[in-house]
């Protein structure tokens, strides 16, 4: 296995060559590609959706037994003073990579907006519906009314805010 970088990056080499050679660019004739991509394509769309399948039971689990495992309240209260300072700067340094590299490359702007037109529909619906609501509502949307819900439909802060609460619940 100590080479396994170098079958990476050979694998990262033939992906990129069949994907051009796939592409309208490429010189695979469009029936043929039509027909092999979605086979190429089956092994990656598995390995996703086994990560969408346990993303969420990971986080629960990490959340409470890392909460759990501090031992006791007074540790973790002091713990947080020094952890919620690091995770708001982390977190606005992130923010500002994202939208400076986003601003320099532009990912999306070749996109057909006809293509993109019903998604974009649905996020500015998504988004007028937030703006009607005062600071309390958004407080308690963050809330899980019904964990088994935010689940279902991976709503990650309320799955969040679900897995601290329980993981403090433990420790009384």
């Amino acid at each position: 296995h100590k080479a396994l970088w170098k079958w990476i990056l050979l694998g990262m080499v033939l992906g990129v060559a069949f994907g051009w050679a796939a592409s309208s660019d490429g010189v695979m004739p469009a029936t043929l590609s039509e027909a092999i991509v979605p086979w190429v394509a089956l092994p990656g769309d598995i390995f996703m959706a086994l990560l969408k399948m346990i993303i969420v039971p990971l986080v629960v689990i990490s959340i409470i037994l890392g909460l759990f495992n501090a031992g006791d309240l007074i540790f973790l209260k002091s713990m947080s003073v020094r952890l919620i300072p690091y995770f708001i700067l982390t977190t606005a340094i992130a923010i500002t990579i994202g939208i400076g590299l986003s601003t320099i490359i532009q990912p999306g702007a070749n996109i057909a907006m006809n293509e993109a037109a019903e998604q974009i529909s649905l996020n500015q619906q998504a988004a007028a519906a937030m703006e009607n609501l005062s600071i309390p509502d958004r407080i308690m949307n963050a809330l899980p009314t019904n964990p088994d819900r935010a689940m279902l439909e991976r709503v990650m802060l309320q799955i969040v805010i679900f897995s601290l609460i329980l993981g403090v619940i433990t420790l009384q």
